[in-house]
């Protein structure tokens, strides 16, 4: 009877206790799912162990109000060593009272972007925001806060980053072009590589 059951019997041992990366909806043994990985939801959870992700799920990263917050505190290492099928399917719209472009101050070139970051490891650190010498704002390591990690990954992944976001734009130097940007669409890619990603948490204090 127990070979029908390739994860097993045991209650717990149910979608390998990975509720958010696989399903199993006939009970007998995990499969990948069709809907991708959301990242944000991986960072939301509770426990700092990372789940691993297989090699070949697609995985997704919502970029919008709701999202902000755990991105912004979000903390990885990682390191990509091939980056394929890139494409950039963002669309940015001015939104400008003095009929500025505010848009061509954020617009990125995302296969340029990208390719510097392959053969070499990458750590975001927990931040906090900071005065540099001359007054003005910056980041810098915060000694108050540890990577209490979500996730894990090595293998190769589908990645869909999706974008709905307004930003806020300054002008340069004779305040041309401030206002605001409108950003939605999204930008996928295929990345091989490994590493884990998680949210800042405060340290514990040592009893």
């Amino acid at each position: 009877m127990n070979g029908q059951y390739a994860d097993g019997l045991h209650l717990y041992q149910y979608v390998r206790s990975m509720p958010v990366i696989y399903v199993d909806p006939m009970g007998a043994q995990a499969s990948q799912p069709a809907e991708p990985v959301d990242i944000c939801k991986l960072l939301g959870g509770k426990p700092c162990e990372p789940t691993p992700i297989p090699s070949n799920t697609p995985v997704k990263i919502p970029v919008n109000l709701g999202t902000l917050g755990l991105l912004e505190n979000a903390c990885a290492e990682m390191t990509i060593t091939q980056v394929a099928n890139v494409r950039d399917n963002l669309k940015y719209t001015n939104i400008a009272l003095l009929g500025g472009k505010p848009c061509n101050r954020v617009k990125i070139n995302v296969p340029q972007a990208l390719n510097p970051l392959v053969g070499k490891p990458i750590k975001h650190e927990c931040l906090k925001k900071a005065k540099d010498k001359d007054g003005k704002d910056t980041w810098v390591p915060d000694p108050d806060k540890e990577c209490c990690y979500k996730a894990s990954s090595k293998g190769q992944y589908p990645i869909t980053v999706n974008v709905s976001i307004t930003v806020p734009v300054a002008g340069d130097s004779e305040g041309r072009d401030g206002g605001f940007c409108s950003i939605t669409g999204n930008v996928q890619a295929t990345l091989t590589g490994h590493g884990k990603v998680g949210q800042c948490v405060r340290k514990q204090k040592k009893k």
